[in-house]
């Protein structure tokens, strides 16, 4: 919207009606112009063109009325040039009668703005220009009736100028008005809105000079007090400045003003009367006015206004309006001071009450005046036993002299003294610390004494003592603690202090130390993330007292030596400055531990792959990483084949360093996302991450057969082993890795099932062949328990006499719906389930009870042979056991012979020994069976208690068809007569065998040809219808056989 010429703005009020009048007049100025242009342009197209000029005037002349409505008057000059234009246009019109109005509104609109002068010439210069168009126009425009007419309306001229002017000089009066009561509305409102008396002062004297600036360049004072002490406190000089807050006294108002000052009226000056009250700095005025304000509760005071001229009658009543509200306002002030006051001495007093400090007022000359409640509470005295006396009488005589002195010292000096302490009896003759501040307010009317504030400070003492105290004991303990400790600056990082143990540690002397920062004694690729860290570690010291610890940081020390490091850390203040005492423990070597520790919780101590743990780990996060899309992971299980016999034969630690030797072999054969582990024992597990396909999986199988196939170096010498390994491929129905290696282990038992150096994919059927092993194992223990097992036994003869000397002792099961089960199946259930110990003790107490009975009933004595096993010979009360069977079945030791495999008889030889030793003086015979199969080694063949070799029918069997063979019998008989033992070949099938093994020199044969293993109740019976009868008597020759060897 576009903006309002400058003299219409505002025009909306509908106050401002001389504005309006002004307005009505241009618009019908304007309007007549409008009419009057295109009568005079259309004459001058009719054949005028001369009247072409007084158009342009009209033009111009409508710019005038244009510019007058903005402010801008073109005076005298442009309304005579207005006269000369209009005199023309009635001319041009040849009528006078068309610029008649025009020149009534012309002689109206300007008598409202200008002098009464002003206005009789305007009029009387219209006048001559209608007069001048009348004598100009045509005679028919001056015909009788209208030269009447004219002069009529020409004679109306005067009296126009007359009501008009005096219409304008009342409606400026009106707005004048108005303006002031608008001006007077915003003063008085300022004045109430101040906070304060300042504030209202400041207010006053800028409204003051606002109502009277019509009168010229208007000052304005406001000065506060009664008559005769009058201070000015507000000035608003007019234009020299804004108004200030001034304070300054003025000269006392004359006898003549305060009597006139009285009715509230604003009164005038005196030149003499302005010339004292107004100082010259205020500026000059003509006229000087004031103003009383009745202000009831602060005394009087006065607005002083000087002006260029003199004040009318409106003004004054304005200023007086305005006295009347400053007045109310400063007194509101004065009110609410009051108030003020009241409330805060009373809260003074409540505090003063209730305070635990004491509040004394001591006079000049030392007497206490009063003192407060609080000195009961403290020294147990009534305040009123205190006032009256001197303060010193209560002060300890040591403290006497030096108070007395302060005393002094205050009294002389106003204001607040330095704090003094000293002590104050109680009432039970106790002695208090306490601290006196006191401030000297003598020149007070109302207090006329020194105030002296006591405070107890016992307990400050008390802490003050036990703080030093600590102090020391800190300090002995700083310096005295075995584990490096320093105080560094919170915000330079700058050492404080070291103790002796950081000094020792770090290998720095104490200045060295002083002039280096923390961060000096870190690694340099540890300084950033230490200096982040420190950042966030002191806002959390800064908001808790407790001590903190910080792990997992580095020090060097000034060798260059890098240690791993705990840090405890506490905030505290030091010297004044904020400081961070530190404590800081070497856990270098504790570290290593805890490295080891994990290393050793997740790996196989001996051969440092995963172990079960670890595995199962990277097993989860394998088939986790499946069930979202990854590839599925494909377990292996390998098993050593023959292990047992190279651990059995070469001892532990050979089996140990196979064991080793097999894994670097297998992880080194890996992929690098592969894991190999070992589970225990002799069996190993590998988890590849990502194979293509199953067939995949079982080339890396036969691969790592391959690995291992090569042969081996342990203890000097080569040991061959091959491995029999299970192939379980991940299913998305595996949720952990115990599901997958389970499988796999059963098919690893089905590998084994095939023959050494296999290796099977499980299969769903191979799970219920597990099964079967696992209610088979519970079934032989069931069988065990109920004696469903039975014993056969197995003829040996003497191939000089060609007689039974012996019998082995063989279990048999016959199943009830599984029919029989062979030894070679319930056997090694019995291993690994750990019953082998119960079968080999019933088969024992079975074959010696029935020894006995067969004795009882007359039958040729013989002996019986029972297999134990490595099991057994690692039982502590073997020897008890045998000793207690053979007194419970009443049968002589030198008729059982134990049989244990080479295996089992090598290893952990010392103990075997041991035991075998024991039953050997028990009077036992001891047989070693399936010689030839191990690793045995003659020197520790020799040290063993043993009374026969028992060949194995792998070499006889092979007998007469493989010379090799033949040579390594004859060897082994030749070896066995040298150690003194007796030489059994077992497996003997056939006449030929027979016949060859006899040749050979063997002492003894075992086999199909002579007699398959039969029941108790057959044998008697065949020993009477076989060709190989029994000898008829054992007991001399046997007696002999058991004497231990020279």
């Amino acid at each position: 919207m576009a903006r309002r010429p400058a003299r219409l703005r505002g025009l909306a009020r509908p106050d401002d009606l001389l504005a309006r009048v002004r307005w009505v007049f241009a618009v019908f100025n304007l309007g007549s112009l409008a009419m009057l242009i295109p009568l005079l342009v259309g004459r001058a197209v009719d054949g005028r063109p001369a009247d072409l000029a007084i158009v342009v005037a009209l033009v111009a002349l409508a710019a005038k009325y244009r510019a007058e409505l903005r402010g801008r008057n073109w005076g005298a000059v442009g309304d005579l040039a207005e006269g000369v234009v209009l005199m023309g246009a009635g001319v041009a019109a040849d009528s006078p009668l068309v610029i008649v109005l025009l020149l009534y509104a012309r002689i109206a609109s300007r008598a409202l703005d200008v002098s009464g002068r002003d206005a009789a010439l305007v009029s009387a210069w219209f006048l001559a220009a209608f007069a001048g168009a009348i004598a100009l126009s045509s005679p028919a425009a001056r015909s009788g009736d209208t030269i009447i007419e004219l002069i009529f309306l020409g004679s109306g001229f005067p009296l126009a100028t007359l009501v008009m002017h005096s219409l304008g000089s009342a409606l400026k009066q009106l707005t004048r008005g108005q303006a002031r009561e608008a001006m007077l509305r915003k003063g008085t409102s300022a004045v109430a809105l101040a906070g304060d008396r300042e504030g209202i002062c400041l207010a006053a004297v800028a409204a003051a000079r606002n109502l009277v600036e019509t009168h010229g360049e208007a000052i304005a004072c406001l000065a506060l007090g009664p008559p005769d002490d009058m201070v000015a406190v507000a000035v608003d000089p007019g234009q020299a400045g804004p108004p200030r807050a001034q304070r300054r006294g003025l000269a006392p108002l004359s006898h003549r003003l305060r009597s006139s000052l009285s009715d509230g009226r604003p009164v005038r000056l005196t030149a003499d009367e302005a010339q004292a009250l107004w100082p010259a700095e205020f500026g000059v005025a003509a006229c000087v006015e004031a103003v009383s304000l009745r202000v009831a509760r602060a005394g009087a005071g006065t607005l002083l206004v000087g002006t260029a001229s003199p004040l009318g009658g409106e003004s004054k009543d304005a200023l007086a309006t305005l006295g009347t509200e400053v007045a109310l306002a400063l007194d509101g002030i004065t009110l609410n001071e009051e108030l003020h006051l009241r409330r805060s001495e009373e809260r003074l007093n409540s505090l003063i009450q209730h305070s635990s400090d004491i509040i004394t007022v001591v006079d000049g000359s030392g007497q206490v005046r009063y003192a407060s409640p609080a000195v009961a509470a403290l020294l147990g005295h009534l305040a009123d036993g205190i006032a009256g006396t001197r303060l010193v009488e209560w002060v300890h005589p040591d403290d006497a002299a030096r108070i007395e002195a302060a005393l002094n010292v205050i009294l002389t000096q106003p204001g607040v003294g330095s704090p003094v302490e000293f002590r104050l009896r109680g009432s039970e003759g106790s002695w208090h610390n306490v601290e006196a501040v006191g401030n000297n307010l003598l020149d007070r009317p109302d207090i006329g004494g020194v105030v002296i504030t006591i405070r107890d400070i016992t307990e400050r003492r008390r802490a003050e003592d036990e703080l030093r105290n600590s102090e020391r004991n800190f300090r002995l303990l700083f310096e005295a603690n075995p584990q490096p400790m320093w105080v560094y600056d919170a915000e330079t990082l700058v050492f404080l202090s070291v103790n002796d143990a950081a000094i020792d540690k770090y290998g720095y002397s104490r200045d060295e130390f002083l002039h280096m920062r923390i961060t000096d004694i870190r690694p340099e690729e540890e300084i950033p993330s230490f200096l982040a860290f420190l950042g966030d570690d002191n806002d959390r010291l800064r908001a808790s007292d407790r001590v903190r610890v910080s792990e997992g940081w580095h020090h060097r020390l000034k060798d260059g030596r890098i240690i791993d490091v705990d840090v405890l850390s506490h905030r505290q203040e030091f010297a004044g400055r904020p400081a961070v005492l530190t404590m800081a423990q070497d856990v270098t070597a504790r570290r290593a531990l805890e490295e080891q520790l994990r290393h050793e919780a997740f790996h196989d101590s001996l051969t440092g792959l995963p172990n079960r743990a670890l595995l199962a780990d990277r097993a989860d996060h394998a088939l986790a990483r499946a069930r979202r899309g990854g590839p599925q992971p494909v377990m292996l299980v390998v098993d050593l084949d023959g292990f047992k016999v190279v651990n059995d034969n070469l001892g532990h630690a050979a089996g140990d360093q196979l064991i080793a030797a097999v894994a670097a072999r297998l992880g080194a054969g890996l992929r690098g996302g592969d894991t190999a582990a070992r589970l225990g024992g002799d069996e190993f597990a590998v988890m590849l991450e990502s194979v293509e396909s199953v067939e995949a999986a079982a080339e890396v199988a036969q691969r790592i057969q391959h690995l291992l196939s090569r042969p081996f170096t342990v203890e000097g010498g080569e040991v061959t082993v091959t491995a029999s390994i299970g192939i379980a491929p991940g299913r998305p129905d595996h949720l952990a890795m115990d599901e997958l290696l389970r499988e796999a282990d059963i098919a690893m038992y089905v590998a084994k099932g095939r023959g050494p150096g296999s290796h099977v994919v499980f299969q769903a059927v191979h799970h219920a062949a597990r099964l079967d092993r696992i209610r088979l194992r519970q079934e032989l223990r069931e069988a065990l328990a109920q004696e469903q097992l039975h014993v056969v036994y197995q003829p040996q003869i003497d191939l000089r006499s060609g007689r039974v000397t012996a019998v082995e002792a063989l279990s048999r099961w016959q199943h009830s719906t599984r029919g029989a089960v062979g030894p070679d199946e319930f056997v090694p259930v019995a291993e690994q389930s750990g019953l082998i110990g119960l079968l080999d003790g019933w088969v024992l107490r079975t074959a010696c009870q029935q020894l006995r009975d067969w004795t009882d009933a007359g039958h040729p004595p013989l002996r019986v042979a029972v297999n134990i096993s490595g099991f057994d010979l690692e039982r502590p009360d073997l020897v008890d056991h045998i000793a207690r069977v053979l007194e419970e079945t009443q049968l002589d030791p030198w008729r059982l012979e134990l049989e244990l495999t080479e295996g089992a008889a090598m290893s952990q030889q010392e103990d075997a020994a041991a035991q075998l030793h024991r039953l050997r003086a028990l009077g036992v015979r001891i047989a070693i069976d399936d010689f030839g199969t191990g690793y045995s080694m003659l020197s520790r063949l020799r040290d063993l208690p043993v009374d026969k070799l028992k060949l194995d029918k792998s070499f006889i069997s092979d007998l007469g068809r493989d010379d090799d063979v033949t040579r390594i019998v004859r060897s082994a008989i030749d070896m066995g007569h040298g150690l003194g033992l007796t030489v059994v070949a077992e497996g003997v099938e056939t006449e030929r065998t027979l016949r060859l093994i006899k040749e050979l020199g063997c002492d003894g044969a075992q086999g199909f040809v002579i007699a398959h293993p039969l029941p108790a109740d057959e044998l008697p019976r065949w020993l009477r219808e076989s060709p190989w009868a029994a000898l008829p008597s054992l007991s001399a020759a046997a007696t002999a056989r058991v004497q231990p060897r020279g």
